[in-house]
């Protein structure tokens, strides 16, 4: 596990993983390994706004295999970056060492994102003596067989979280590490929030809970998008409340939870719905409500807090899609109202009206630029 005073690093799938739970959508757009939106069933994706150009980034840190000497792979990824960087002692199983890590780092948490060939980690009782305490929360497309000492052996069902308290000798192996996603956090953070922490199971966090759920969607797009610095409290606030919901929080910590961490991704969950669903004419309130088992009324509050309506923000994005399109030398022989009419403007002069008051300028202007 990764130490306070190193930062660590693994690589981001091409693909998001299909979750069990489906209180959230699954068939949301896609990022590719460098974080950027990439098109989903032939429509351009669209999300929250990107952080701005200007804006200091959270740190973030990189590790992988492909970049170091061949002939001293082995040693620097077992030595340096595993006993010394992370804590554990890694060894391969069956083929090479092969990782692609990402580490974001927010306050008293890091997020990981990673690739591996099949691994065994080991965190052996000399390995404890650096008196990291943190918790780790991981999930791994294999599942992990997990084994701890004076505790019953457990296998995790692949995509399944693992709960794993650094301060203890453990050891865990996974045979497929196509993806691999990991939160680590300070314990003293979720001792304020979970009562009986101390007596968690590794495999605690019941895979289709709605909490389990929230948890997942929320840590793993976070993990794999730039956020600034002035964010990053916050986000990491919200990532507490969200596995304090998923370990067993307090009546206290569940309340506060409900307007921190559980409001942000029931926020996320639906615009990254409605931008999966411009295309479609029947979006509405409703509809996202349905497919996110909340009610219209909670869409409604979860969009006023961000000062705007259902109705502007689906024009907002469905605006900012088209505006993309316009841009593609693919799409220059489309005519423009052709391409309105896929988002759900059907009527031009309401579409060509809007377009200039978001962006100064006719749909014509702009494409010509």
């Amino acid at each position: 596990m990764a130490k306070r005073s190193a930062a660590t690093p693994a690589t981001v799938p091409q693909s998001r993983p299909t979750y069990a739970c489906d209180c959230v959508p699954r068939r949301l757009c896609q990022y590719d390994g460098r974080g950027h939106r990439v098109a989903t069933a032939g429509r351009e994706a669209t999300g929250p706004a990107p952080a701005r150009a200007d804006a200091a980034l959270a740190p973030t840190r990189r590790f992988a295999t492909r970049e170091l000497p061949e002939h001293r792979r082995d040693e620097l990824i077992r030595e340096f970056y595993g006993r010394i960087g992370i804590g554990v002692d890694i060894a391969p199983i069956e083929v090479p060492l092969d990782l692609d890590i990402s580490t974001l780092i927010l306050p008293k948490i890091m997020m990981i994102a990673a690739t591996t060939t099949p691994l065994r980690w080991d965190r052996r009782p000399d390995l404890t003596a650096d008196g990291n305490d943190d918790i780790c929360i991981t999930w791994a497309a294999g599942g992990y067989a997990f084994r701890q000492h004076g505790r019953s052996d457990v296998d995790i069902a692949p995509g399944a979280a693992c709960v794993i308290p650094v301060d203890r000798p453990w050891s865990a192996a996974t045979l497929d590490g196509s993806w691999k996603t990991n939160i680590q956090i300070e314990r003293r953070l979720l001792l304020e929030r979970v009562p009986d922490l101390e007596d968690v199971a590794p495999d605690c966090i019941e895979r289709r809970s709605p909490e389990a759920a929230l948890l997942f969607d929320y840590q793993w797009w976070i993990a794999r998008r730039p956020i600034t610095e002035a964010m990053a409290p916050r986000i990491a606030e919200h990532i507490a409340d969200l596995l304090a919901l998923a370990l067993g929080a307090s009546a206290d910590a569940r309340q506060a939870a409900r307007e921190g961490g559980v409001r942000a991704a029931r926020l996320l969950a639906l615009q990254r719905h409605i931008a999966a669903n411009l295309h479609r004419p029947m979006l509405c309130a409703r509809s996202a409500a349905k497919a996110l088992g909340i009610s219209e009324r909670y869409v409604r509050s979860l969009l006023s807090d961000e000062e705007t309506t259902f109705s502007d923000y689906v024009a907002d994005r469905r605006l900012d899609a088209i505006r993309s399109r316009l841009l593609q030398p693919s799409q220059a022989v489309l005519p423009i109202a052709d391409i309105a009419a896929e988002f759900g403007f059907f009527e031009p002069s309401t579409f060509y009206r809007r377009f200039k008051a978001r962006f100064g300028m006719s749909p014509s202007e702009f494409r010509r630029g």
